[in-house]
């Protein structure tokens, strides 16, 4: 696997001492450099690093707008981790940074720890993964794909249409993890879950659905499911969940989802049947 870090700071010095850090911490990632968002614009119309360190305060076009513009210099390719550096870590400029997507704060003076600690969870997020993705609908496979291409990790999906095809497809390979829709004809999501846990009862499973009741959760929890996401869900969700299934500790951007939280989402009231309306709801907000 391939790691390339771009950083973009106007400040010599900040380049040389990120380059040096990130080079004795992982040699094998390529280091970039940029002095300005301008030429990181240009940069990133021909590479996409996988992580990408920004200076917010930079003369000319600052941090804070290259960030904000940077989904139209990506135009649709899937954005690399962002990292700020900042000595600014004020509630106006968190917030800012979490409206456009950015993954991580570095503060200003930064230790080698810091960078560190930054590069391993990089790199685990950035490792290829493969997920299957199991609903007898189309219209719900094709947005559990779009909000998955959209998640901070580098995953392939892999549609499964029933339980009968996502059974076989998980008897044939390892998957990272196994989206099961609770409501399937046939072989239902629960059913479909325990037979794939039984052939392979390491395999991370997460139901999905618009609906639960304590029937459900005991059913879910008596086959060794332990995960369940409420339609819809959105990348922050996904995001949320997998920082605690691969074990990466959480950022001021993304807090980890609890390992069991079946209680949660089946006790509320407000839980939703209708999975069309759910489709249409995610569809607007895709």
């Amino acid at each position: 696997m391939t790691f390339a870090a771009l950083v973009v700071d106007d400040s010599d010095v900040i380049r040389y001492v990120l380059r040096k850090a990130i080079s004795e911490i992982m040699p094998s990632c390529e280091v970039f450099e940029c002095p300005n968002a301008l030429e990181a614009a240009r940069f990133l119309g021909s590479r996409i690093p996988e992580i990408l360190f920004v200076d917010l305060n930079m003369p000319g076009i600052s941090g804070f707008q290259f960030i904000e513009r940077l989904s139209k210099i990506l135009d649709g390719r899937k954005a690399p981790i962002i990292v700020s550096i900042s000595a600014d870590t004020s509630h106006k400029t968190v917030e800012f940074l979490r409206r456009f997507g950015v993954y991580e704060i570095l503060p200003k003076p930064f230790s080698s720890r810091s960078i560190a600690e930054i590069l391993l969870k990089s790199l685990h997020i950035a490792k290829p993964r493969t997920v299957l993705v199991t609903d007898d609908s189309s219209t719900s496979r094709s947005i559990i794909k779009k909000v998955v291409a959209r998640s901070l990790f580098n995953l392939t999906p892999v549609e499964a249409s029933d339980g009968h095809a996502a059974i076989a497809l998980a008897t044939q390979r390892k998957f990272d993890c196994v989206f099961v829709d609770l409501n399937m004809p046939g072989i239902d999501g629960i059913e479909t879950a325990g037979t794939i846990l039984y052939d392979r009862p390491e395999t991370i499973i997460v139901l999905i659905s618009a609906q639960g009741n304590e029937k459900v959760e005991r059913e879910a929890i008596h086959v060794g499911i332990k995960h369940f996401m409420r339609k819809p869900f959105y990348a922050d969700d996904i995001n949320a969940l997998l920082h605690t299934l691969f074990e990466i500790r959480d950022t001021e951007f993304v807090k980890a989802r609890q390992l069991v939280c079946f209680a949660d989402a089946i006790n509320d009231e407000d839980t939703i049947d209708d999975v069309d309306d759910d489709s249409t709801d995610e569809v607007r907000r895709a």
